[in-house]
């Protein structure tokens, strides 16, 4: 990216209710790619359990959500 880029990004105004979501479904996509690459690598079959997979990741998604709600909210208490 370029630098003038990169500034400009900066400049923009992000909630920490933006940098929650965007950090928890970084991590869970993330997880969630590792999980079925490993299962496609060790060829087994997945393609009938992708909910058993899928729903323990989207819990944890919204459990990191709530978390890095929670530590917004006391950070912007703290800047007041």
């Amino acid at each position: 990216m370029k630098q003038e880029t990169i500034e400009k990004l900066k400049k923009l105004p992000v909630t920490h209710s933006a940098m929650a979501h965007a950090f928890s479904y970084a991590i869970s996509s993330g997880l969630l790619a590792i999980i079925i690459l490993t299962l496609w690598i060790m060829d087994i079959p997945f393609q009938n359990k992708l909910p058993i997979i899928i729903l323990p990741v989207i819990a944890l998604d919204f459990l990191l959500i709530n978390k890095w709600h929670k530590i917004a909210k006391k950070e912007t208490a703290a800047e007041k």
